[in-house]
Parts: C-alpha cells; structure tokens; sequence
C-alpha cells in the first residue's frame, strides 16, 4: 500500500519517506547501496553468461541492444535464438502493465546444463523447429523459494500473451549452488496468478480512490507503516522506517518470539499494542488463544514495557526452570561458535573461523585472556576439512580427558554446521553424531528460552548481555555485519598479493586487511566469552544444576524421533566399518608421482565416498529436521532453509 500511496503522489506519504528516501541516495553517492547478496548474485548472473558464451558460442547465445528492450526480445524469439539473456517481457493484465527481465529466455529444441561445474546449452536430439520458449531466472540462493517461483511464473505467463510460450516444457531456476530446479507450468503459474490478482485489485482500487480525488485511505494516517513481520524488513525497502514505526506504534510484533498467528487473534479482541497486552486481564484472552499461550506472551509484554519504562534490564525466572538441568562446571568445557560466509563460490559456503572459549585464571579488568582463546581458521575448501579435524581432535581430547564436560553453544547453528561439515568431508561422522547422542554439545539458547521471560525484543545473546554486565568492544557489533567484513577481507587479501599493484600501496592494503583480520577475530573471541559468561550467570540462579543427571519432563523411554535418528547413525556407522577397508588401499597414498596412478586412486576414493552417500544424506536430512522442530519462530525465520507461513486463517 505505502508503494501504491508513493506513486499516486500523495504529499503526506512523501513528506514522511522523505528522510528514509534521503538516506537511500545519499548511499548509492557513496556506493553502498548493494548488499553482499546482490553483489554476489550480480556476480553469479555474471559468471553463467561467460560460461554460456564460452561454451555455446555467440551464434547460440544472444542479447538485446539494449538490457531488457522488449521489441528487441520478441524479434530475437522471432528468428529463433536458442537461448536470450537480458531480455525484456512484459504482460498486461486488467489494465495493469507487468514487466520484467528473465535472466535467459530457452527455445523448447534447447536446454540448460551443468557439465564440469560450468554453464553450458545443448541443442535437442530431436529439435521442433517451433520458435517457442521456456523461461528461467539465476538465483544466488542455494534453494528454490515461493517468491523466485512467483517471478518465474510471471515471465512464463508473459510468454503465453506474446504468442512464444513452449507448451508441454519445464522452466526453471538456476541456483547459487551450482544446481538447476525444473518446475511444471501448473505448479508455479495458478499461484503467480493468483497473487497478481491481489496486487491488480489494490491497484485498481487506488485508480478509483485517484480519480475520484479522495486519496484518504493512502493517507499517512491509514497506512500501515512497518512490515507485518520483522522477517520482511530483509527485503524492505524502508527498514529503518518499519523499526521506528513499530517503536511509535508499539505494536505487537515488538514482542520476542509472538507469532502472527497469536497477534491475529489478539488484534481481534482490541489488543493491537504491547502496552495493551501487558495491562490486558485474563478475561480478556482471545477464545482461540490457548490460556498457557496467552499467560506466555502477556508475561513476556510486561517484561518488555517494564523494562522499556524504567531503562534496566528486567528478568524473570520461570516455574521448574531448565537451568536446574545445566551440567555443572567442568575445567574442561567449551564455549565454541562459528564464524560463516554463506557467499563462498562452492556450494554450502564456508566455515571460516571455529572459535572456543574455556576456563583459567589470568582475566583482569573484565578483558578476555588471549591464551583461553583457541581458534582454527579456513579461507577455502581445503582448510576447513584441515580447520574442522584440527578443532574436532582438540574438542574430542578434553571431553574424553572429562565425561563431565560439555562444549556449550548460543542457538542450532553450530550443531547444524558440525553435522554439515562431517557429512562434506567425509570425517568425524562418529564422533560428531556421539557428541549429540551423549548431550555433550548444550544449547544455551534453548536453556535460555526454557528458564527465563527476558524484557527483550529478542533472545540473540546480544540483547542478553546487558542481563550479566557483558560489554563488546569490536566495531563488527553482528553476524550480518561479520560477513560483510569478512568478505571485505577477502577482497583486501587478494587485492594485497597483486603483482601489478605498487609494493608501498600493497603494503598499505594488507595492514589494511590486517586490520579487519583483527576485528574479526576479537568479534568471534567475544562471542565465545559471552557464552561463557552467560554459563556463569546462569549457574548463579537458584537451582541451577540441582536436577543434572536426571530425566528432563518429557524424556521417555519409547522409541521416538531422536531414537529413530540415532538409529540412522549407527547404520551410517557399520557402513563406515564395512568400508574402511576400501578407504585403507589409498591411506597414505603418495601422491604427485604419478598421474595416471594418482587418477585411479581419485576415482577409487570417489566410488567409496559414493558407497556412503545416501546414508549419509539420510542421517544429515532427519538430523536437520529434528534439530528444526526444537527452534522457535524467530530461530526459523532466520533460517534460510525454513519457509516462512504467514496470513494463516483458522477455519472453525
């Protein structure tokens, strides 16, 4: 609607996105208005057009004059190019005029491939003849998400208004991973179609209001200025507006971990702020809203509006609290994170900094101790299977040196991202799937959101350590922020072993990378000694670690999904056994000497690895949903791998 209200011209919306819209162009003057996910994915567009061109030729590959020109597009299809990039379609649709630029246009006798890992077209075995064509769009992302199909269908659907649509054809998406999706028309057009309605029906609407001169409704008062879920603010063109308005508007969405489902039924009833909720009696609950659902996130309020009121930080323990299961303290525990960089060129990207934290003496004046820090670095694929063994030795050596002691971390990524890299490299399979059969990796997150009401928006343990005094002093101050240096990093590092760059200049660019080398390090060292920290806050609670050793509520001794799991392991497992002697005929094998001999020992290790594929694909598939089903709403939202549902209706 606000972008509906900004092209009709009303006055009261442009004054408001005024400073916001400032913002966005005094960014693109200084270049910083393309984040790393459209950097990389220009990129990546970038990289398959090379790859076509080189493979295919430019007799096969082709492109309008001008990017995106439509006549130019239609006349290209016309003669029948076998595959058009940057073109141009456009489709009206009840008066409103869609268009867009699919990033290749495929005639139905050609198809795109992968071989050897590049970009290539092949003509059909038998061709048609038919200048008709599919429609198919590159992505960055490693998955196939509703809104890229969405894309997708509406280029199909402009194909079909311009007399080029193939009939009976895939069209598809061109993944950052280095994979190719394929969907039927039928499963992408019908949702695309009905998604256009709703945008031609507000746009309709909009012409009505205009022509009638009564803009009232787009008004600045009737608008809704924040999106409906903080998740959206990713994509959003005005996130500092949706944060400030939510702050004035003090809106629901503000409360840690509500749904939109919850907020729905409370909006029903006449609860539409925190404040409202906070104050609100218990028979002002919702019907649909279950008593326990509602005694939670009206908790939860109160906490927040207490705390924003007085300006401190407010906690509550809650009844039979999770940290009475904490494992006490062993000299020998761990407090570990990982540092990623989901934009690495291989798929799965890279895991380039596992850093630790432990307990010793020597700490003063609340600064970490540099000799209680143990970090294992990687910068591509080869060191972190090298960074990966050398942490899983280190870690394996003190939890066998102590069966009390436990290797701790914030939220599921770091379980997740063990289980990832063991399946990629092909090591430590046991020894990652024993640490989680044993519970010897403990999720403060999880003891957090189970123990605790935080007056927070948010349970990341940044907003927590302000609750036990923990102070950073790194510029990078959050994971987004992480990735963007480390990747500034990268580019400093290469650019600093260029040849051709003047030695002095050289210097100058790597204390430069230095620099950001530095600040990313003592980001991740603080971060590992906040999770310590936050274990010694917890372990000061009343009835901490009271009850460890004992079953949780909950625990059962029938077979459930975690047993059902942990039986995938074991297979896994006596698989390795069987196969290990296969993988002995080339331990140690020395390589370099000879090419031929080095070959068939490659295709050897291949074949054994691919004698463990499925199993291990297996394992890593149901150990991801397990892990999945134990994250909250805000956990999922930020997982890239979790589809966000919104605008649920209950339907009694």
């Amino acid at each position: 609607m606000i972008s509906v209200a900004r092209t009709l011209g009303e006055s009261g919306v442009l004054a408001k996105l005024k400073p916001y819209e400032d913002e966005i162009l005094e960014a693109k003057r200084l270049g910083e208005d393309t984040s790393l996910a459209q950097k990389y994915g220009i990129l990546f567009e970038g990289a398959l057009i090379k790859e076509l061109l080189s493979s295919a030729g430019e007799d096969v590959v082709k492109r309008p004059a001008v990017d995106g020109d439509i006549q130019e597009t239609i006349d290209l299809m016309g003669s029948g190019t076998p595959i058009i990039y940057q073109g141009g379609l456009k489709r009206e649709f009840e008066g409103t005029l869609f268009s867009g630029r699919p990033d290749f246009i495929v005639h139905r006798d050609w198809e795109l491939l992968f071989v050897d890992g590049k970009l290539t077209a092949r003509k059909a075995s038998t061709p048609t003849g038919e200048n008709l064509y599919s429609a198919w769009d590159a992505k960055y992302g490693g998955q196939a998400k509703p809104a890229y199909l969405l894309q997708v269908g509406l280029y199909v659907d402009a194909l079909e208004s311009l007399g080029f649509k193939a009939e009976g054809v895939r069209h598809g998406l061109i993944l950052g991973s280095r994979t190719i999706e394929t969907f039927e028309e039928i499963e992408i057009v019908p949702a695309m179609r009905l998604a256009r309605a709703k945008i031609v029906s507000v746009v309709a609407h909009a012409k009505e209001a205009q022509e009638a001169a009564d803009l009232v409704e787009f008004s600045p008062d009737n608008l809704l200025w924040h999106c409906p879920a903080k998740s959206n603010c990713d994509i959003c063109e005005y996130p500092d507006l949706c944060a400030d308005d939510r702050l004035a508007t003090d809106d629901l969405v503000q409360i840690a971990n509500i749904t939109q489902s919850q907020i729905a039924k409370l909006t029903s009833v006449g609860i539409s702020t925190m404040k409202a909720l906070a104050i609100a009696a218990d028979e002002d609950k919702p019907a649909k809203l279950t008593e326990e659902t509602f005694l939670k996130v009206r908790r939860q309020a109160q906490a927040q509006v207490e705390a924003n009121e007085t300006g401190k930080p407010v906690h509550y323990l809650l009844d039979d609290p999770m940290i009475q299961y904490l494992p006490p303290r062993s000299e020998l525990d761990i407090f570990f994170d990982f540092e990623g960089f989901p934009y690495f060129t291989e798929r799965g990207g890279l895991e380039y900094l596992f850093g630790n934290y432990v307990w010793g003496d020597g700490e003063n004046e609340g600064r970490p101790l540099d000799a209680l820090f143990t970090e294992f670095w990687a910068h591509d694929r080869e060191q972190e299977k090298t960074a990966f063994s050398q942490f899983m030795v280190w870690a394996m050596d003190r939890m066998n040196r102590d069966p009390e002691a436990h290797i701790y971390h914030y939220a599921s990524y770091e379980v997740t991202a063990l289980k990832r890299l063991a399946q990629r490299h092909g090591i430590f399979e046991q020894e990652v799937s024993w640490l989680i059969a044993t519970e010897r990796l403990v999720d403060m997150f999880n003891i957090v959101r189970n123990s605790l009401i935080i007056g927070e928006e948010s349970y990341s343990i940044k907003k927590l350590e302000r609750h036990y005094k923990f102070v950073r002093s790194s510029d990078v101050t959050k994971a987004s922020a992480s990735i963007d240096e480390y990747d500034r990093w990268r580019e400093l590092d290469q650019l600093s072993r260029n040849p051709d760059i003047d030695p002095v200049e050289r210097a100058k660019v790597q204390r430069e990378a230095d620099q950001v080398y530095a600040e990313l390090r003592l980001y991740n060292l603080e971060d590992v000694w906040s999770t310590r920290e936050l274990y010694r806050w917890l372990e000061s609670m009343e009835g901490a670690c009271s009850k460890y050793g004992l079953p949780e509520p909950g625990d059962s001794d029938e077979e459930d999904g975690d047993q059902a799991l942990t039986n995938r392991e074991i297979e896994l497992a006596e698989l390795h056994a069987q196969t290990k002697a296969l993988f002995d005929r080339v331990e140690g094998w020395d390589w370099g000497k000879d090419p031929e001999a080095d070959y068939r020992a490659t295709v050897w290790l291949a074949l054994t690895h691919s004698i463990l594929f499925y199993k291990r694909e297996d394992v890593m598939f149901w150990a991801d949903i397990a892990i999945k089903v134990l994250m909250d709403d805000e956990m999922l939202s930020r997982d890239r791998t979790a589809a966000s549902i919104t605008n649920v209706v209950e339907i009694d």
